[in-house]
């Protein structure tokens, strides 16, 4: 009897009520699992680190601009009509790595190596989610048959 209660909690717990497959188990599973959901993220937050790591070999620009104004007026409070300096300036910068001695090179790999890793991460998270489904439905499929065989042995008794 407690092995019937630990496996329909499982069950309960892996994939919600209403799963008459296993298939259906491990959809419901894998949808609504917190911790695949988490691991994906992870995964989709790490394939941002190649791009990044190329971005240095990118040319970068840089802009800026600015405005001044002064009275031309040093007697005093300006007086109305009397010109102002106006001064406008703008800058534009760019500039290209040409040698990087490895740099970009291996963190590109570095990267390519951390997403490697986290869809490992991600793998495996998966495959055990699915393990402990697959354990769980096949433990609640064994109760029932065995609950099913002791209601036929009740019944067969009863009829003695």
């Amino acid at each position: 009897m407690r092995t019937l209660m630990v496996s329909l909690m499982a069950l309960a717990v892996a994939a919600p009520a209403g799963a008459e497959t296993l298939t259906d188990a491990m959809l419901q599973a894998v949808q609504t699992n917190q911790t695949l959901a988490e691991q994906k993220a992870r995964l989709s937050d790490t394939r941002e680190a190649l791009p990044q790591a190329w971005a240095e070999a990118q040319p970068q620009v840089t802009l800026s601009a600015g405005a001044n104004r002064s009275d031309v007026s040093h007697a005093g409070p300006s007086v109305p009509g009397t010109p102002a300096d106006e001064t406008w300036n703008a800058g534009a910068n760019a500039s290209q790595l040409l040698f990087s001695s490895g740099r970009i090179i291996n963190t590109t790999r570095a990267a390519r190596a951390e997403i490697r890793g986290a869809v490992a991460d991600y793998d495996q998270t998966l495959q055990q989610l699915l393990l402990d489904v697959t354990s769980a439905y096949a433990d609640v499929r064994q109760a029932q048959a065995v609950v099913s065989a002791q209601q036929t042995t009740e019944q067969n008794l009863s009829t003695l």
